[in-house]
């Protein structure tokens, strides 16, 4: 094996994104959040308020909770703690009154493999490397939630993609990883 060859990941074949639960709501679920009646949206914000008020901590940073962990030794499987770290972020960014797009651009920019090569110590940098996240998981799970948390947060259509742009989206799983 090449030293730089990253290590796998844990595969997680019991993550499914359209079965991730984004809120709990009361029987019959909403299937369609961008005509949600005025009670659900209530509801919601009533939810939302009481989630700010126990989140003691929303300035944290939750992908370093990943960064140094063992990710064998997680509690959950990897790409649902990935989903539930988005979750969170997610739901703080729209408490905090940022647009989607913002949120967007911020979770698309983050890659803590690219941080960790901008360290100049080399011995601080081999361990960050070591600890780091892989980004295309990170970014899989993503697409994969991306409309859901437009959607059902937001409670707005996911923006339409400008073709022209580049992007890291539409990663497949192969691009991902097989193992991620």
């Amino acid at each position: 094996m090449k030293k730089d060859t990253p290590k796998p990941v844990p595969v997680d074949p019991e993550f499914l994104a359209a079965r991730f639960h984004i809120y709990e709501w009361e029987r019959p679920v909403p299937t369609d959040f961008l005509n949600l009646p005025d009670d659900w949206k209530a509801a919601k914000a009533l939810v939302d308020a009481a989630e700010g008020a126990r989140d003691d901590a929303p300035e944290l940073d939750d992908w370093h909770e990943f960064c140094g962990t063992d990710l064998m030794l997680l509690p959950i499987p990897l790409k649902t703690g990935i989903a539930l770290n988005f979750l969170t972020r997610a739901k703080r960014a729209f408490r905090a009154g940022r647009s989607f797009a913002s949120f967007e651009l911020e979770e698309l920019s983050i890659d803590s493999k690219a941080g960790a090569n901008s360290i100049r110590d080399p011995v601080e940098r081999a361990i960050a490397l070591r600890s780091a996240l892989d980004n295309n998981t990170r970014l899989y799970v993503y697409e994969q939630l991306k409309v859901r948390l437009c959607h059902e947060i937001w409670l707005q259509p996911y923006p339409e993609v400008d073709e022209s742009a580049p992007s890291r989206a539409n990663l497949s799983f192969n691009e991902a990883g097989a193992s991620g």
